[in-house]
């Protein structure tokens, strides 16, 4: 499986999750929750809302790819409500699909 989580970087009030605020989360919630390695890039998303207004934001994004086992949703849940729990307002989306075995290739 592969997951993505979209961690919005624009908290109620319009602060930004700044990078500093950023990697105290990396270490302290989500190296922990997936030990067994991660992918992590910043990127620019957009979300139109009920009333047409588009709002634009940084984002970040977390790749995992992991076995299929009902646990890992714990652990998706937990770092997904301790996003939103330290920084609140932020929107979060997640989005896992099936995806062939890895291939790591070494020198």
């Amino acid at each position: 499986m592969k997951t993505e989580l979209y961690l919005g970087g624009t908290q109620a009030g319009g602060q930004i999750v700044n990078e500093e605020e950023w990697s105290s989360f990396l270490a302290k919630v989500l190296t922990p929750a997936f030990p067994k390695g991660l992918t992590v890039y910043n990127a620019y998303g957009q979300i139109q809302q009920a009333d047409g207004k588009i709002d634009r934001q940084p984002t970040r994004v977390v790749v995992i790819v992991h076995p299929r086992k009902t646990d890992q949703e714990t652990s998706f849940a937990s770092v997904i409500q301790a996003y939103q729990r330290q920084f609140p307002g932020t929107k979060v989306m997640k989005l896992t699909i099936n995806s062939d075995q890895p291939q790591f290739f070494t020198p």
